[in-house]
């Protein structure tokens, strides 16, 4: 059993500093999909915060040890940008917001915001907000983190670098501690424009986010940087930590496309970064037509199957035949030795893919990614395998997670929900002309796991696996089992495929083989019922 699967779950109320509660969506009460296109893996649309005079831009969420999930967002007023910063105590399905405050000049917009929750208990619990601040008037700007901590929360703030900001992102190693961090450290990387040069920065703090002592510059270009990504990779071999970085550099500030680069501290990871490699030059198609990269590596306790722990870079690439973008990228089994990357793409659709986002999830070792499809109007939600035996055949959990077409500019998000151990999603909803709005949504809104609790002898622990599977799979449990449970194998359609009771199983029953003769090839759900347990989790059938 992975040892991130014991986290225990308060109900202890929040402290919040405005006590403002938000209109939000309805938490659906039926395990069917309320939209027939959607996937009944994905619950009702949620509103974080209905404000229709906020232009709600820029949003993003976290996911606290507890299970508070926190989300933050800017819009734009004539005073200048504000930052509205929300809580949810129930996995999303209703948000609080603690803050709404301005954090900037009339002047000055917001590029970019980005959030991480720290803290393995509520006297120690920190959330992080970075911010891209840009003045119109004197064309500069800055990097502001803000901290909220204690209890009830104050917050302070930080600022680095002057000059023009235009991306940042945050990664932090809490779960695995890299070797000389303590309790853990914090990553943030940020690009930076000037007339002269710009470069890619990255800064870091060993100590939980107290201090940022160190500034490295990973590159330097007299062309342009714009968007950049972050990951943290950890394995049992490979057990030091690092911190791997994407970005893209384009030939002058109006071209739409170019080169995207990746390199990654090492040995460390606050040592100096290895030298950057340009990806798409290994793709002949792909040279300097590349954007909007986005990167994820493993972290987990247990290695790959190369000894080893895997990342995954993916971007647009513009097609010109087609005048269209695709999402491709390049993935590497041995990123923390060795530069061999090899080539992935998402899918043969020949409609246009947007925005990716990458998340890896270590309770079920493999990567999350949405996209935005502008042609379909849709949101996809596709896991693969962190060794990538089959690195082109994504598993569809949702064709498309959104009920509402309006999207223009969704920017949508996946991020890892550490007491549900599943993906949760968040994007901006409106259409163009109009006034957006923050949304959330997560493949747990419809089917809910009870969450464990790490101390109680009683409490039931369920394991699936191999994941995924060929043609069988071990429901393997520890604690108190009850005597007759109900298993059921359910399609991404929401048909049950299989569904057999087991009986008397009792303290003593601890293993059970599911034969997939007659399953095809997919996503599924594995539920594991009674009249006092309630378990659900996902599988990938691969043959």
């Amino acid at each position: 059993m992975k040892k991130l699967c014991t986290i225990l779950l308060f109900v202890i109320p929040f402290l919040s500093l405005n006590g403002i509660f938000a209109q939000s969506g309805t938490y659906p009460n039926s395990g069917l999909p309320l939209n027939p296109k959607s996937s009944p893996l994905f619950g009702k649309d949620i509103i974080i915060n209905n404000q229709p005079f906020q232009n709600q831009e820029n949003v993003c969420v976290c996911s606290a040890f507890n299970g508070w999930l926190f989300a933050s967002y800017t819009y734009q007023t004539p005073q200048g940008p504000y930052e509205s910063f929300l809580k949810s105590t129930d996995n999303g399905i209703t948000w609080e917001e603690m803050l709404n405050g301005i954090i900037g000049l009339p002047s000055e917009k917001i590029t970019k915001l980005d959030i991480i929750a720290q803290g393995g208990s509520l006297s120690d619990l920190k959330i992080f907000t970075a911010i891209c601040n840009y003045d119109t008037n004197t064309m500069n700007g800055y990097v502001r983190v803000i901290r909220w901590f204690g209890d009830p929360f104050s917050l302070d703030q930080k600022k680095f670098q002057i000059g023009f900001t235009y991306d940042i992102a945050f990664a932090s190693d809490e779960v695995f501690p890299a070797s000389g961090a303590n309790p853990y450290s914090i990553a943030i990387l940020y690009s930076t424009y000037s007339s002269a040069m710009d470069s890619i920065i990255m800064v870091t703090s060993s100590n939980g986010g107290d201090s940022f002592t160190s500034h490295r510059i990973i590159q330097i270009s007299t062309k342009r940087f714009a968007k950049v990504s972050l990951s943290y990779g950890y394995s049992p071999s490979k057990s030091a930590g690092r911190y791997f970085a994407a970005w893209e550099e384009k030939d002058n500030i109006s071209s739409t496309v170019g080169h995207i680069y990746t390199a990654h501290s090492e040995p460390n990871f606050d040592s100096p970064f290895t030298t950057p490699i340009c990806l798409d030059n290994l793709d002949p198609t792909a040279t300097n037509m590349c954007r909007n990269p986005v990167i994820a590596c493993q972290f987990d306790d247990t290695d790959n199957d190369s000894a080893n722990f895997t990342s995954m870079i993916l971007y647009e690439k513009f097609i010109p035949s087609e005048n269209r973008y695709d999402i491709s990228g390049f993935y590497n089994l041995q990123d923390a030795s060795s530069g061999y990357y090899r080539p992935i793409s998402v899918s043969s659709s020949t409609n246009n893919k947007l925005q990716p986002d990458l998340q890896y999830n270590p309770y079920e070792n493999n990567f999350m990614m949405t996209y935005y499809d502008p042609d379909g109007q849709k949101l996809p939600f596709l896991t693969n395998d962190r060794n990538l035996a089959l690195p082109d055949s994504w598993m569809v959990v949702s064709e498309g997670y959104n009920e509402s077409s309006s999207l223009s500019d969704p920017k949508p998000q996946v991020k890892l929900n550490t007491t549900q151990l599943q993906g949760m999603n968040v994007w901006s909803k409106g259409i163009a002309g109009s006034n957006s709005v923050a949304m959330f949504d997560a493949p747990y809104s419809t089917y809910t796991s009870t969450p464990l609790e790490k101390d109680s002898k009683s409490a039931l622990k369920v394991r699936v696996y191999p994941n995924p599977c060929t043609n069988y799979f071990y429901l393997e449990f520890a604690g108190e089992v009850p005597s007759t449970i109900n298993v059921r194998i359910i399609d991404a359609l929401g048909q049950v495929k299989m569904s057999l009771e087991k009986q008397n199983c009792g303290q003593g029953f601890r293993n059970l083989r599911i034969d997939l003769d007659d399953i095809p090839n997919g996503a599924y759900l594995v539920g594991l019922e009674s009249n006092t347990t309630k378990y659900f989790t996902r599988l990938m059938v691969l043959r």
